[in-house]
């Protein structure tokens, strides 16, 4: 991936990336933290778009990022998540309305939010490293 398109030659750096993919020394190329203006200076050259473009997402900043997410959409640009279980910010766990849906689904809060992404079509990524537990609760 192609980290942060801020300070930066974004379209150099990118056909630097597709040369490797050409190369054969990586399979896929994407994009980190690509806004909708950063994606576009990659089109509006004549590039072949990211085939990922991995942002934080979770649902309490969806409606801020629904225009980068339809944009990847239609462009073909598969979103994986980071920070999909609030980035951290466990303390939200217990807030209506998600603790709210957990109850009755009978599930966890970061099981709501990893089904919700998932449900999304977004790939996820949590951190999880610090207990067996845990990951065996992200898989359930």
């Amino acid at each position: 991936l192609m980290h942060s398109p801020y300070g930066g030659r974004i379209v150099e750096t990118w056909d630097a990336m597709l040369r490797l993919r050409d190369e054969g020394k990586a399979r896929s190329v994407g994009v980190s933290n690509f806004g909708v203006e950063h994606l576009e200076a990659i089109r509006s050259n004549g590039r072949e778009m990211p085939s990922v473009n991995q942002i934080e997402m979770h649902p309490l900043i969806y409606r801020d990022r629904a225009g980068l997410v339809d944009y990847c959409r239609r462009h073909g640009i598969h979103v994986t998540a980071y920070g999909s279980l609030f980035s951290g910010y466990a303390d939200r766990y217990g807030e209506p309305p998600l603790s709210e849906i957990a109850k009755a689904h009978g599930r966890t809060a970061p099981q709501v939010l990893l089904a919700w992404a998932l449900g999304m079509g977004f790939s996820v990524i949590p951190k999880s490293v610090s207990s067996r537990d845990r990951q065996r609760e992200n898989l359930d």
